[in-house]
């Protein structure tokens, strides 16, 4: 059962058993002129969710319903600092690839081993440090906001912005480091919780 248009022009989405489940991701890559869009999926070995079951399991000539695109792009900003743990890298891939020439960026990403590595854009205004969590559990490490917390002890540049993209935990206190440690106001800074240890699906996230 899919959305309808409602009369005041509103989507009216199905309800009880014919609910659908929703996820948010971001586009990898896009060409309208070819029809076609790259979406990166994070697998959950040993654990079903809807998403990487469908990711699995997609076969040519299925259908998905797509609404969007929601977020914004790139921030206008000459000198970016990146955070991100697995499900970031598909935003932060993009923001790297986007990036001006006249522009820098670092990027500090948690993943959970060299394994887990993928490729990025590179060049001399671009620095990438991966985190590896060896094995403890996603979002329980800290890593990120440890990373966040040594470069706020430096004097914060005035060009800076800062984005983030993490469990809950790290969201709030990456925003917390961010606002208080370094005093960036609400322009220089965007901080988003792209999931929370044990809630599925969108009642996880959250962004200021």
């Amino acid at each position: 059962v899919w959305p309808t248009m409602g009369a005041d022009g509103l989507i009216v989405w199905p309800s009880g058993e014919d609910a659908l489940t929703i996820r948010v991701y971001t586009i990898r890559a896009l060409d309208v002129a070819e029809g076609w869009l790259d979406i990166d999926f994070v697998l959950h070995p040993g654990t079903e969710t809807p998403a990487a079951t469908f990711a699995q399991n997609a076969r040519v000539g299925d259908i998905i319903g797509m609404i969007g695109p929601g977020g914004g792009g790139l921030p206008e900003a000459s000198n970016l600092l990146l955070l991100g743990d697995d499900t970031a890298l598909p935003a932060i891939g993009r923001m790297l690839e986007e990036l001006a020439p006249s522009a820098r960026a670092e990027a500090f990403i948690e993943v959970d081993g060299p394994q887990d590595r993928v490729a990025l854009a590179a060049g001399e205004n671009i620095a990438v440090r991966w985190l590896y969590r060896h094995g403890r559990e996603a979002g329980r490490a800290g890593l990120l906001p440890e990373a966040l917390r040594e470069c706020a002890r430096l004097p914060c540049p005035d060009d800076l912005y800062v984005w983030a993209g993490c469990e809950f935990a790290d969201f709030r206190e990456i925003r917390r480091i961010a606002r208080k440690e370094w005093g960036l106001p609400r322009d220089r800074h965007l901080v988003t919780a792209y999931w929370r240890r044990g809630v599925r699906g969108e009642d996880g996230a959250g962004e200021e």
